[in-house]
């Protein structure tokens, strides 16, 4: 059997449970050997979400930094990043991401999201220097 069939098989399999973790993360790592960074990346951020809503902040930190090494631009995973490493009490390191997020959509003058970052920054106890 092929990679692509590998890849497509496992997503058969994720399909008939997208929240079984074992068979996403085998998934995400099918697709970021076959070269499908930005795939594998929304997979494994997938998957940090499970994990995150589930209370597994340190599990949820450490995948989303691998999305990141996958998808380094990836605003939404950088937010989810924040949002895990607030949750899990590393709120400098929250600060860290979310004052980056701002800079950037400052920046570009993305003024929905800055309100929504300056929201979630707030409703974590995280403040804006």
């Amino acid at each position: 059997m092929g990679l692509r069939d590998a890849i497509e098989q496992q997503l058969a399999l994720v399909e008939e449970e997208p929240r079984n973790i074992v068979r996403l993360q085998r998934a995400a790592e099918l697709l970021q050997r076959a070269g499908d960074a930005r795939e594998a990346a929304e997979m494994f951020s997938r998957i940090a979400r499970e994990y995150l809503r589930d209370g597994f902040h340190l599990k949820a930190v450490a995948l989303l930094k691998q999305v990141l090494t996958l998808e380094p631009r990836a605003a939404s995973s950088r937010e989810l990043l924040a949002e895990a490493c607030a949750q899990g009490g590393s709120t400098q390191e929250a600060h860290a991401v979310y004052s980056a997020l701002l800079e950037e959509y400052r920046w570009a003058g993305r003024a929905e999201d800055i309100a929504r970052v300056l929201q979630a920054m707030a409703a974590v106890g995280v403040v804006e220097r």
